[in-house]
């Protein structure tokens, strides 16, 4: 039965993946997303689910649907996503971005993990089943088209459709396994962005004609960047760690040095060393402590040529992951404080924040934990452990906010280089992630669970 579902699901993952359905602005082709919805549409339709297609302004359409069979049993709510992000097809040489291929034992698409490939194996999972008779509870589906721009907007339409939404549960699948280890997900990092640009000058000056008479906005920028952190890396921003989940890390260890053994980091991330910072093994590191990166830098020109100038504005972007109780608004306000007092008076800069969100902690009781980890183990034939994720996922505190429980459970490979070029998702992933769906969906909640 698992390969027929193999076989039925890589089919409808080839139509699912060539729909190009990015959803960052500019890149958007509302014909392939509406060609997207109805495909979608169409599978639930099928089972007899009960679908709806929710508009709102400045967001993609969100397909929702149910199947209440049973008003005495609890509902699950599965959520996913069918937007992704942008490519560009040039470097891509195993496929094209759109069209899957399978290959070594592995899946290659945009979509493939994040987040088609994933919501993918449930929705499949709950059609077969309710046309078997086999669903243990009731189900809703909710998959939205913004998820890679932030969600943005997401968060007022939960709460305005609360009561078609109300569920027990909802269960997530958007993230990755640490090697062959199952994991809960049980913490995600929050966010917050800002984007600065330095100057010294009012236009870009020649380096021959003013070089050596005049300051470079960045040398100034990189400056700034270096001033933010010590010589390990540890950020120096007063009150940078302030509302860390210390209790919760001291916690962790054993889980997450279990974690460290299982998968070598060093491949999965394509570097030489990974950081020790304060003596955290890595993903304490990356899951439970607060982090300041720089996404990038523009300024002037690197390329051949001879356009030998001294760039007068330069821009730079910093991404910074929270931890614990942080708040985004107050961590924002501390590190551009002291990026201002570390300014020079022959420069100016301007700073806009954007894109925030909170930590989160999903404070599962021992019970279902205790349920989700002998699925999983059974399921994986390996002990199942627990995972302090250093992304996000906006629409979580959403549905957290109206009440429902996360069932944080990723499905994919680490190596799976989501949102990047070649993208894949393993097919030994994809067979465990359709027989832990199948185990979840067709198995009870105990009874205490069941309230």
């Amino acid at each position: 039965m698992l390969m027929l579902n193999y076989s039925n699901y890589l089919e409808k993952l080839r139509q699912y993946v060539a729909f190009r359905t990015v959803s960052l602005a500019g890149h958007q082709e509302p014909d392939q997303i509406r060609l997207c919805i109805d495909f979608i549409l169409e599978l639930m339709k099928e089972s007899g689910m009960q679908t709806q297609v929710w508009e709102a302004e400045g967001l993609n359409p969100v397909v929702f649907a149910e199947y209440i069979f049973d008003e005495k049993l609890p509902t699950v709510l599965v959520y996913g996503h069918y937007d992704v992000v942008a490519v560009n097809p040039e470097e891509w040489t195993i496929t094209s971005p759109f069209e899957l291929k399978e290959q070594g034992g592995y899946l290659y698409g945009r979509g493939s993990t994040d987040n088609k490939g994933q919501n993918l194996m449930h929705l499949l999972t709950a059609i077969d089943l309710i046309k078997d008779g086999n669903l243990a509870f009731n189900i809703k589906f909710f998959i939205e088209g913004n998820e890679e721009t932030g969600s943005e907007g997401i968060d007022k339409l939960i709460l305005a459709k609360q009561n078609e939404l109300s569920a027990k549960y909802v269960l997530v699948s958007d993230g990755e396994m640490v090697g062959k280890i199952p994991v809960i997900e049980t913490s995600l990092r929050g966010l917050v962005n800002i984007r600065a640009k330095v100057s010294t000058s009012s236009k870009n000056l020649h380096s021959g004609l003013s070089g050596g008479a005049v300051f470079n906005s960045a040398v100034v920028a990189s400056r700034l960047i270096s001033s933010l952190f010590d010589h390990e890396g540890k950020v120096v921003v007063p009150l940078f760690y302030k509302g860390i989940p210390e209790s919760l890390i001291n916690l962790a260890q054993e889980n997450n040095l279990r974690l460290s053994k299982e998968v070598n980091l060093l491949d999965v991330f394509g570097v030489n060393s990974l950081k020790t910072t304060s003596g955290f093994d890595p993903f304490t590191l990356n899951g439970l402590t607060p982090t300041i990166e720089v996404m990038g830098i523009n300024s002037g020109s690197a390329h051949n040529g001879f356009k030998h100038i001294i760039p007068g504005s330069t821009e730079f972007g910093l991404n910074i992951r929270l931890v614990g109780s942080q708040d985004p608004h107050e961590v924002a306000a501390l590190v551009m404080r002291f990026i201002r007092s570390k300014m020079p008076n022959y420069a100016t800069v301007e700073m806009e924040v954007y894109a925030q969100h909170g930590a989160i902690t999903v404070d599962l009781g021992a019970e279902i934990k205790l349920h989700l980890l002998q699925l999983l183990s059974r399921t994986y034939g390996i002990e199942a452990g627990y995972h302090y994720v250093g992304g996000g996922i906006p629409v979580v505190e959403y549905f957290m906010n109206a009440g429902i429980q996360p069932l944080l459970i990723p499905l994919a490979n680490n190596t799976c280089n989501m949102h990047d070029v070649h993208e894949n998702i393993g097919v030994e992933n994809v067979e465990n992630g359709l027989a832990f769906s199948h185990s979840f969906l067709s198995t009870p909640l105990p009874m205490i669970l069941s309230c």
